[in-house]
């Protein structure tokens, strides 16, 4: 399916706009028109270094080194990296996915499975050229949203260099869930963060059981302050944490000014 027409669908503009919007936020309306949303998800990094084949990098050649610990880093991982890679994956319908618990249809030699969104996608560790995990000759057939009251309230904000065309610095994606003016359910997936998208557990599990009266920008902010504390940085990265904390307040005010309409 076009990520065009993905993001046009009736039932996702209603039921998961944080998908829409996601879709909405990459690329040009041209390359939209003729991405998917399995290729969308598979797409390997834009890291420079790997664009770059005069340049060493651990995933287009293993073993080779790493250009961008101690280059150009503007882009680079701040949660999840390693040693041996800190480029970070650049899908912002792979963020969205996670934030909805979408699963992934997955059809190979010995069958067909299902794969959380939230697990396709590999931290680089020692192996950073394995981008997900996916076997060899293993294809993606579908993605299944599921149906639950959360995703309908979401949304989808990306901070980028330009206002089109251009990759996340970071970007958030979130869910929320009301019931009797208490945080039901809220679920919160960040981008331009790390080598997949960031599932911010930790931020949630905060947030998880709040009164909205409470959910400030403060409250959202201490609670993304949990999930960064696992964050290194250096001079050149350091922004991103400032960034994602408050773009996590951003997205999640808004939604909370849904509640009260």
């Amino acid at each position: 399916m076009r990520n065009s027409d993905l993001a046009a669908h009736p039932v996702v503009r209603r039921d998961f706009p944080v998908v829409a919007e996601a879709l909405l936020a990459g690329a040009s309306p041209q390359i939209r028109h003729q991405a998917t949303t399995g290729g969308n998800l598979l797409q390997r990094t834009r890291c420079v270094y790997f664009q770059d084949v005069t340049t060493p990098c651990n995933k287009r050649e293993p073993g080779s080194g790493c250009a961008a610990l101690e280059g150009y880093a503007r882009h680079n991982a701040v949660l999840g990296a390693s040693a041996a890679c800190v480029t970070t994956h650049p899908s912002d319908l792979a963020v969205a996915l996670a934030a909805v618990d979408a699963q992934v249809v997955v059809l190979g030699p010995d069958g067909e499975r299902r794969v959380p969104m939230t697990q396709l996608h590999r931290l680089p560790g020692d192996r950073p050229a394995d981008d997900t995990v996916l076997t060899h000759g293993e294809l993606i057939t579908a993605v299944e949203l599921p149906g639950d009251r959360s995703a309908p309230r979401s949304a989808y904000v990306k901070v980028r260099d330009r206002a089109s065309y251009a990759f996340a610095l970071v970007s958030v994606a979130a869910c929320l869930e009301v019931a009797d003016d208490t945080v039901a359910e809220v679920r919160i997936a960040w981008g331009g963060v790390a080598h997949r998208p960031w599932r911010a557990t930790r931020a949630e599990a905060a947030l998880r059981g709040t009164r909205v009266d409470e959910l400030d920008e403060d409250a959202v902010r201490a609670a993304a302050d949990l999930e960064l504390e696992a964050a290194e940085t250096d001079d050149r990265t350091a922004f991103k944490v400032p960034m994602v904390r408050n773009t996590t307040a951003l997205v999640l005010g808004r939604l909370i000014g849904e509640v009260a309409r």
